[in-house]
C-alpha cells in the first residue's frame, strides 16, 4: 500500500477524504467533518507504508489523513465489498452448488492455489472478461456470465472455509464445501436484473431452481422420449419466475425405461427362443426373453474400457471414491487444476515428480499419491462422468466426477527421478514453480546487512515483535532484515515466524518477553540460503539485531495532495 494506490482508490469510488492505517490498509469517506471529530487526533502516525517505505501509512488505530474535493468525480456511488479488491466488486452472497452432471452454478475454473483471495480470483475474471465470479472452498476460483444461473441452487449458508489470506478476506468471503461467495463487477449489469441490493441475497426468486428438478408432469411422458437432446437448451436463458421450463428434467428418459424393454415389435421378434404358448401374452414375455435379449446390450461395454492416449505406459485402476476434508482426499496432493487437463498432462506431471499413482477428478482436477492402497480406500464409484476436456484422447469415463476419481498406476519412475515424499492425510495445493533471483547474500550468511541472531523466542496473538511488514511465500531472512532496515522508523530488531511472516520491533527487551521457545522449525521458503531454525515456526520468532543506519530524508507528498495530521 501507497498513498498514491489509496489516493486512486478512494478517487474511483467518489470520495473525497481517504487514510491510511497501520502501514498496510486504506480507508475512504465522503464526509470530512466526520472523520475529523468522531475521535480526535492521534500522535501515533509513525508506520512506514506496506508499499513505500518512505511514506507514512499511519499506525495502530491512528489514520494518516488526506483530503482533497478538487478532483472527486461526480455522481460516483459507493461499491459494497470494494475493500476486498482493488476492482469495483459487489458482494451477492453465499449461494450453493452442485458437482456434474447437475452443476456449477458458475462453470469456469480459472485456478486453484493456496494463496488464492478475492483480489486475485476478481482480476482472473476481469482479464477474461466474465461479469460474475466466485470463490470456493478458500482456493478454488471460478467464473462466469450468468448471474441467474450462479445462484441457481438456491441460498447457502456454508460459506465457512477460512481463507488463505484473513487479515484480507475474513470469514465468508471465500466460500465453502459446494458453497460459492459470488461477486459482480460494479460495471456490470446483472442478468434478471435483480433490484434489491446485491449485498443481501434474496432467496425468493432464486428458491424455485432446486425444486423444479423433481416435476416431471412439465413435460408430458409420450413427448419426453424422442426430443430429449433439445429440451435442455431453454433453461440457460430462461429467468427464475419461469421456472416451469426446466432443464433439468432431462431426468424423464431414464423414467420411462419400459420403453428400451417393453417394445411391441421386439416382443414377436424372439419366438424361436420362446415357446409358442408363452407368445400370445405380451406380460409374461418381458421376463421371459429377458436372459435373451440383454445379451446383445451388454456385449458393447467390452471388459477392457477405452484407453486414453498417453506416452507412458499407464495401467487403468477404475473409478473410486474420494472424501472432502477432514476425512481425506484419497489422493492427497493436488497437482494442478485447469480447464485444459488431459490425462497425459496429469500422468506426466504426476510421474515427473515421483508419484506412484495419479487421478483425473471432475474434469480440470488431478492428483497423486505414493500409496496405491489409501487411494482406493473409500471404496469404488460409479459416477466418473465429468467429460474429459479434451474428448479427443480422453474417452468418457477417463476423467473423474464428483468426488470420484479415474485412477491410473504410473510406472516406474524414469533414472534420476527421486520418489515423491509419503503421503499424509492433509490437502497439499502445489503451487506453480517461482523462480528465484540469485541471491546476492554471500553462501553461509542470512543476509548482506551485518544482523546479530538472537535466538529462538515464544510469541503470543499479543506480538512481542509489534509490527508485522509483510507476509510472503518468498520470504528470506535477507528480505525481512532489509525491509526493517528501510524503514523510516528506527527498527532495532526484526524476526521471522513461520517461514514466511516479517514483523519489527524497537524493544529488544520485549521481543523476548514471553520466554525462549525450540519451536523455529519451519522449513524456510528458501532452504539453500536459510536453513531449519532461522525462519522461527508457530508463534515461535527466530529474533535479529539489526545494525546502526542513517537517518532517511523525508518523501514529499504526491502533487496537489494535503496532510491533515
Amino acid at each position: 500500500m501507497t498513498i498514491e494506490v489509496c489516493e486512486g482508490l478512494a478517487r474511483t469510488r467518489g470520495m473525497s477524504v481517504f487514510g491510511l492505517q497501520y502501514s498496510a490498509e486504506c480507508y475512504g469517506s465522503r464526509n470530512i467533518t466526520a472523520v475529523t471529530t468522531a475521535y480526535g487526533n492521534s500522535t501515533n502516525c509513525n508506520m512506514p507504508c506496506s508499499g513505500n517505505a518512505t511514506q507514512t501509512c499511519g499506525g495502530p488505530y491512528a489514520l494518516s489523513l488526506y483530503y482533497d474535493a478538487s478532483k472527486l468525480p461526480p455522481e460516483v456511488a459507493p461499491v459494497p465489498g470494494g475493500n476486498l479488491s482493488t476492482l469495483n466488486i459487489l458482494r451477492l452472497g453465499c449461494w450453493k452448488d452442485e458437482f456434474p452432471p447437475t452443476g456449477r452454478a458458475v462453470p469456469n475454473l480459472l485456478a486453484a492455489n493456496s494463496i488464492m483471495t478475492v483480489d486475485m480470483c476478481a482480476r482472473l475474471a476481469a482479464a477474461a472478461n466474465y461479469t460474475v465470479f466466485a470463490l470456493q472452498y478458500a482456493f478454488e476460483c471460478y467464473a462466469g456470465n450468468n448471474e441467474t444461473e450462479a445462484r441457481k441452487f438456491g441460498v447457502a449458508d456454508n460459506c465457512d472455509s477460512t481463507c488463505t489470506n484473513p487479515a484480507i478476506n475474513p470469514l465468508g468471503t471465500c466460500g465453502g464445501g459446494l458453497a460459492n461467495s459470488l461477486y459482480r463487477f460494479g460495471n456490470s449489469t446483472p442478468s434478471p436484473s435483480p433490484s434489491p441490493s446485491p449485498v443481501v441475497p434474496s432467496p425468493s426468486p432464486m428458491a424455485p431452481p432446486p425444486g423444479v428438478l423433481s416435476p416431471p408432469p412439465v413435460v408430458p411422458p409420450p413427448v419426453v422420449p424422442s426430443p430429449s437432446p433439445v429440451v435442455p437448451s431453454p433453461s440457460p436463458v430462461a429467468p427464475p419466475p419461469v421456472v416451469p421450463s426446466p432443464s433439468p428434467v432431462v431426468a424423464p428418459p431414464v423414467v420411462p425405461s419400459p420403453s428400451p424393454v417393453v417394445p411391441p415389435p421386439v416382443v414377436p421378434s424372439p419366438p424361436p427362443v420362446v415357446p409358442p404358448p408363452v407368445v400370445p401374452s405380451p406380460p409374461p414375455v418381458v421376463p421371459s426373453p429377458s436372459p435373451v435379449a440383454p445379451p446383445p446390450v451388454v456385449p458393447p461395454p467390452s471388459p477392457a474400457a477405452p484407453r486414453p492416449l498417453t506416452t507412458l505406459n499407464i495401467t487403468l485402476l477404475g473409478c473410486w471414491k474420494d472424501e472432502f476434508p477432514p476425512t481425506g482426499r484419497a489422493l492427497p496432493t493436488l497437482l494442478l487444476a485447469s480447464a485444459s487437463m488431459s490425462v497425459e498432462q496429469c500422468t506426466q506431471l504426476a510421474w515427473s515428480r515421483g508419484y506412484a499413482v495419479a487421478a483425473l477428478q471432475y474434469s480440470e482436477e488431478c492428483y497423486a499419491s505414493t500409496n496405491e492402497t489409501l487411494a482406493t480406500r473409500f471404496g469404488p464409484a460409479t459416477n466418473c462422468d465429468s467429460p474429459c476436456r479434451n474428448s479427443t484422447a480422453d474417452p468418457p469415463g477417463s476423467c473423474g466426477g464428483g468426488l470420484a476419481n479415474s485412477l491410473y498406476r504410473l510406472p516406474p519412475l524414469a533414472p534420476g527421478v527421486s520418489p515423491a515424499p509419503e503421503d499424509g492425510t492433509p490437502v497439499v495445493v502445489v503451487p506453480p514453480p517461482v523462480i528465484v533471483p540469485p541471491s546476492p547474500v554471500p553462501a553461509g550468511q542470512l543476509s548482506t546487512l551485518n544482523i546479530t541472531s538472537l535466538g529462538c523466542w515464544m510469541d503470543q496473538p499479543t506480538r512481542a515483535v509489534p509490527t508485522l511488514l509483510a507476509t510472503s511465500p518468498t520470504m528470506t531472512v535477507d528480505t525481512c532484515a532489509q525491509l526493517a532496515y528501510a524503514s523510516r522508523l528506527r527498527y532495532d530488531v526484526f524476526a521471522v515466524q513461520y517461514g514466511v511472516e516479517c514483523y519489527a520491533g524497537r524493544n529488544e527487551t520485549a521481543a523476548f518477553k514471553y520466554g525462549p521457545s525450540n519451536g523455529c522449525q519451519t522449513v524456510c521458503p528458501n532452504p539453500a540460503e536459510n536453513p531449519v531454525g532461522t525462519c522461527g515456526g508457530g508463534l515461535a520468532n527466530s529474533v535479529y539485531r539489526l545494525p546502526a543506519r542513517p537517518q532517511l530524508p523525508k518523501a514529499p507528498l504526491p502533487p496537489g495532495t494535503n496532510y491533515t495530521g
